[in-house]
């Protein structure tokens, strides 16, 4: 009967560990949803690496600037990787756009613009830059998602406007020759009567 008592108590306690891990953790990814949904950039208190008030501020008039939809929040260390809490806030906030989540210092990326081998390379290029430095990579990683995300200003098959302009006018002079040859040319033989003498 002590037995049974003891493992329940263990059991329990387990359970209110696992529930603690994971209402924190779905604090900061909740958190980061509903401060995403108004502005392009979250710091959450105590995280570690961070930024300053000023160069978040920064991050998002850069955002902002570019046009693109980025979304970007920094969170304190959690238990699930980066690229699987960045996959959290993406669902939860239901957007199309490029999103990136420092935890810890461990960065994820996804985007609905790009190929996810785009994502993992600007990932694992972010993650290698030094952690006291974040405000930098950060800055670096949103100018090289919005090169990635731009779309294509012209298609390369389409032919140029210049070299149709110069088709046509090559057209337009030739025919202009022709016409002026055709105008030019001897007549046939025996197509005009010689004109009568007068009687003498």
């Amino acid at each position: 009967m002590r037995r049974t008592a003891v493992a329940a108590t263990v059991l329990l306690g387990l359970a209110l560990l696992g529930a603690a891990s994971a209402s924190a953790h779905g604090g900061a990814t909740d958190d980061a949803v509903e401060a995403l949904a108004n502005a392009p950039v979250f710091v959450e208190p105590g995280a570690d690496p961070t930024m300053t008030d000023a160069q978040a501020q920064r991050l998002a008039e850069r955002i902002r600037v570019s046009g693109r939809a980025v979304y970007v929040a920094v969170i304190d260390e959690q238990d699930d990787p980066a690229h699987d809490i960045v996959d959290e806030i993406a669902d939860g906030m239901g957007r199309d756009g490029t999103y990136v989540v420092v935890a810890g210092g461990d960065f994820g990326v996804h985007s609905t613009e790009f190929d996810h081998e785009i994502s993992e390379r600007l990932q694992a290029e972010a993650g290698a830059k030094p952690k006291d430095e974040l405000a930098t990579t950060l800055n670096g990683l949103v100018a090289d998602v919005s090169r990635e995300a731009a779309p294509a200003t012209e298609d390369d098959d389409s032919p140029p406007w210049a070299w149709i302009a110069v088709a046509l006018a090559a057209v337009g002079i030739l025919a202009a020759g022709a016409t002026v040859w055709a105008l030019r040319r001897p007549r046939r033989a025996g197509g005009d009567l010689p004109s009568a003498r007068p009687p003498a």
